[in-house]
């Protein structure tokens, strides 16, 4: 059971919450709340069973029991900024990802910015000799230090930036994917509901 304030003049449901309010002549507590406008001349108490999302001034008193106010009508929610936060958010999940690591052969690859230089520079560097450099030691480090993966030769190297690719490209579509998700959102609970 739950106590809600209800103001006389209206019938109206103001607060809802576990613990019944304080009325006095001047205000009303409820809770950590307090309210000036109403106090025991303009308001009572009345105990009922819990109403879920309960929203201020929806329900009122009819019969002893609290009903949905026939005039009542859903406050409009400009999803617009919503929307915006969230397709940000999609953005930094997705940079994130692509930050983070890739996996070739079974092994987790580091992908942060230093790591993703050195890729691009030793793939220069091979694109421009036509062959593993001179001074190749054999392999690349995984994120367990202790770890290489073998990489002896330009068609292996090409597999393993292949990897690295591949894997910003799921990142990419995945991000398209919830983006679509975002645009056909309908609600504040759909656009909450989108993760990465």
């Amino acid at each position: 059971m739950k106590h809600y304030l209800i103001e006389s003049s209206s019938q109206l449901a103001i607060w809802c919450g576990d613990d019944a309010p304080i009325l006095s002549e001047s205000f009303a507590q409820c809770g950590d709340e307090l309210f000036l406008c109403y106090s025991s001349s303009n308001s009572y108490v009345l105990q009922a069973s819990e109403i879920a999302n309960f929203a201020q001034r929806k329900y009122k008193v009819q019969g002893g029991v609290l009903i949905v106010d026939p005039a009542w009508v859903e406050p409009v929610i400009d999803l617009a900024p919503l929307k915006a936060a969230k397709n940000k958010q999609i953005n930094e999940w997705r940079l994130h990802a692509n930050e983070t690591s890739f996996t070739y052969e079974g092994h987790h690859i580091a992908a942060d910015l230093m790591s993703k230089i050195d890729i691009i520079v030793t793939n220069g560097e091979i694109t421009n000799q036509g062959a593993m450099p001179v001074n190749w030691v054999g392999g690349w480090k995984t994120m367990v230090n202790s770890v290489y993966v073998e990489i002896p030769d330009v068609d292996t190297w090409k597999q393993f930036h292949s990897a690295l690719f591949n894997q910003g490209l799921t990142n990419f579509t995945h991000a398209q994917m919830l983006k679509a998700q975002l645009e056909a959102a309908t609600t504040e609970a759909q656009i909450n509901a989108i993760t990465w």
